[in-house]
């Protein structure tokens, strides 16, 4: 392979994440029997509302800074991200602080939404770096880190609650220290050097007024479409958090996680590869798309039949590798992967909207999905049904992904054809896994 070509740069990203991926697989049964549903619940709640608060934290500047080319854009703008990574998370204290003191009550404890600010903090930081590691193009060594973070924040997870007590506050703990070890890992020389250009150099004010104009594309449509997404995403949680038992909440949190290892492995690996690639390509319509139909064929067909086998695996073997308090996790962990196919190719493909500046486009695609997927999870409460609301939801969220990939073929004249013969089938395969598991 030649150094630095866009195939080396995917086996980096891939091989890499591999090691994560085993981390995971390994370590997660361990951290499902010392902690418990419940435990999983409450966790997945906490992370549920950090979701809201984290789009707003960077302004989703860091997803855009492969994009920033001229000299002091990124030095400029990352010294706007770090203001308002600063903003959002003492905000958060105080808000948190204000509750607290006015006497209103939540399904977590005080103690825990204290930590809600600091796991913003850190994560916001990780994501900076995440991005400048993209920019330097430096996959080998972000394949490094991400297995070194994921390591220590499995460990520490594992270690709290051996050691301490099994509770909440145990995997918050593991999930901080774990964006800590990866944002330590992508910090090369050129980041270091980098960082350090943010807190020598002081613009005038009119040249921040000017770079962020350029890029206000971010904070309003990026950030509002991540939010969107977020919430999208985090909807089962909270809604359905009020209307069944935090232990099914833990089970369906457990098994979406086994599930969007492998998904955002490959997805995020492509992608942090694919975004530069079709970057320098995008003036050429031609090159643009023979890399997306490329991309498609070497991606989609080989990681559908992957997922298919390793749904076939989940059903059979989490419940014995599990024990008896999770084993619904076995079926509803492979519908949940039949369902998230569609999401290896829109993941690395959804990056393209915001080079291509149709951020609106994807927008507007997320908000009918909120809508569509609070319709779902409406009637699933209706009939008093956890797993029919479950399916429901999944089933919006795969057709919006497939509605996704339709736009960005379409914009580079790729005929949807075999797009289409493939989402019929990947919807077929969804309601035929349901009705199987569930009827």
């Amino acid at each position: 392979m030649v150094e630095g070509s866009f195939v080396q740069n995917v086996a980096y990203s891939l091989s890499g994440n591999a090691v994560v991926l085993g981390i995971g697989f390994l370590l997660t049964p361990f951290i499902a029997r010392i902690y418990g549903p419940a435990t999983y619940g409450q966790f997945a709640l906490f992370t549920a509302i950090a979701g809201f608060i984290q789009p707003f934290s960077t302004l989703q500047f860091p997803s855009g800074f492969v994009a920033m080319k001229e000299k002091n854009e990124l030095t400029i703008i990352l010294q706007i991200t770090f203001l308002s990574l600063i903003v959002v998370t003492t905000m958060t204290m105080l808000t948190i602080v204000s509750l607290e003191f006015s006497g209103m009550s939540f399904s977590l404890s005080f103690q825990v939404l204290l930590l809600l600010p600091i796991y913003i903090l850190f994560s916001g930081v990780f994501n900076i770096g995440r991005g400048l590691n993209i920019n330097l193009e430096e996959f080998k060594r972000g394949a490094s880190a991400k297995s070194i973070g994921t390591l220590m924040g499995k460990m520490s997870t594992i270690g709290f609650g051996l050691f301490i007590t099994p509770n909440v506050i145990g995997m918050i703990f593991g999930g901080i220290v774990g964006f800590i070890g990866e944002t330590f890992g992508f910090l090369s020389k050129g980041i270091r050097q980098q960082l350090k250009a943010v807190v020598q150099k002081v613009y005038p004010w009119k040249t921040y007024s000017k770079i962020f104009l350029k890029f206000t594309e971010y904070p309003i449509f990026v950030t509002t479409n991540t939010l969107v997404t977020s919430l999208g995403g985090q909807l089962p949680i909270l809604v359905l958090s009020l209307y069944f038992q935090l232990s099914e909440i833990g089970i369906y949190s457990l098994s979406l996680t086994l599930v969007t290892i492998p998904i955002n492995l490959i997805g995020i690996s492509v992608g942090s590869v694919f975004l530069p690639k079709i970057s320098d390509n995008l003036n050429d319509p031609v090159k643009a798309g023979s890399l997306i139909k490329s991309l498609y064929r070497n991606l989609y067909y080989p990681a559908m039949l992957g997922l298919l086998i390793l749904a076939g695996l989940y059903y059979y073997l989490l419940p014995i590798i599990l024990g008896n308090d999770w084993v619904e996790t076995g079926r509803l962990a492979s519908l949940i992967t039949i369902g998230y196919s569609m999401q290896v190719m829109a993941i690395p493909l959804s990056v393209t909207y915001r080079l291509l500046k149709i951020e609106r486009v994807n927008l507007m695609l997320a908000i009918y999905g909120l809508i569509g997927k609070v319709v779902a999870l409406v009637v699933g409460i209706y009939f008093s049904d956890f797993y029919l609301a479950i399916a429901l939801y999944i089933l919006i969220g795969l057709i919006q992904n497939s509605i996704q990939v339709f736009f960005i073929n379409d914009q580079f004249s790729v005929s949807n054809r075999r797009h289409f013969i493939n989402s019929l089938a990947s919807i077929a395969l969804l309601v035929s896994a349901y009705t199987y598991l569930y009827s």
